[in-house]
């Protein structure tokens, strides 16, 4: 603990925040570090520390993107002037690149993901397929005792706010790949709350809306280069909450309520194309 609340100290001051940025090898070996903590510490304190830093590390990959960016802009346009084409000079910053395709073992993304899930699924294992299927897999819990309390929900909490920004490392053709599992995720997490969560958890719905909205509200999804991938990815998301929500016979009122309200956030934060398409209506 003493060493993670050091991290946080450190990269809460600008200069080792923009070092960490500029490095990719160090953000992910430090990415590494942190998932094996989360393998090896049950303590709800620690695991929250963790995702701490991974924020620190997220954002200290904003801040240098958006300075490449800016960067960029700068050497292409004359003083006082706009660029001609500013999409296709800024589309090859970020993870992915002008290709679009990512190296697991050479991403920051893939690797703070990584710890996102690992935390996520030690909480919700009946989220991720191949474990809600093998019941000899190692997890926190079994997927048949497994339940939402406190602890649980700020942890998925701290995980999905960090997970939920990570399209903003990516490059444009990129972006709309990691936006998709994203979205899954976080779909993921919002069918595993029922009706009796919500008179103690009603803060942890709030916030996982939320991130369904910084999600469907990501101004990658108006961006000309990788719009229609975008549109696209957020139309099956809303498709996915609707199927979900007529399908699920068993659903009592509450349980009710969580869709519609996720309908209308989703509904609300995307693109007014997402919700226009034929087949949803």
């Amino acid at each position: 603990m003493i060493c993670l609340h050091s991290l946080i100290q450190l990269l809460n001051h600008p200069l080792p925040s923009k070092i960490l940025g500029e490095d990719s090898l160090l953000s992910i070996e430090l990415a590494n570090v942190l998932h094996r903590l989360l393998l090896t510490r049950e303590c709800t304190e620690s695991q929250l520390a963790v995702m701490e830093v991974a924020q620190l590390l997220v954002t200290a990959h904003k801040n240098f993107i958006e300075s490449e960016r800016k960067k960029k802009l700068k050497e292409v346009a004359p003083a006082n002037q706009e660029p001609k084409d500013p999409v296709n000079e800024l589309a090859s910053i970020g993870e992915g690149g002008e290709s679009g395709v990512i190296t697991p073992e050479k991403s920051v993304v893939f690797s703070v993901l990584e710890d996102c899930l690992c935390l996520i699924v030690r909480q919700l294992p009946q989220i991720s397929p191949s474990l809600a299927n093998n019941t000899g897999t190692v997890v926190q819990n079994s997927k048949d005792t497994k339940r939402l309390n406190e602890n649980s929900a700020s942890l998925i909490t701290s995980a999905l706010k960090v997970v939920v920004q990570l399209p903003s490392l990516c490059s444009y053709a990129a972006s709309a790949g990691v936006a998709a599992v994203v979205l899954h995720i976080t779909i993921g997490v919002l069918r595993e709350i029922k009706s009796e969560h919500l008179d103690t958890l009603e803060n942890f719905l709030n916030n996982i809306l939320e991130c369904l909205q910084d999600l469907c509200s990501n101004p990658m999804a108006k961006n000309v280069s990788c719009k229609n991938d975008w549109l696209n990815l957020l139309q099956s998301g809303l498709a996915h909450l609707t199927h979900f929500s007529k399908s699920n016979s068993n659903s009592d009122e509450a349980d009710e309520i969580i869709a519609i309200l996720s309908m209308s956030t989703y509904i609300t934060s995307a693109p007014r194309e997402v919700v226009c398409a034929q087949n949803l209506r």
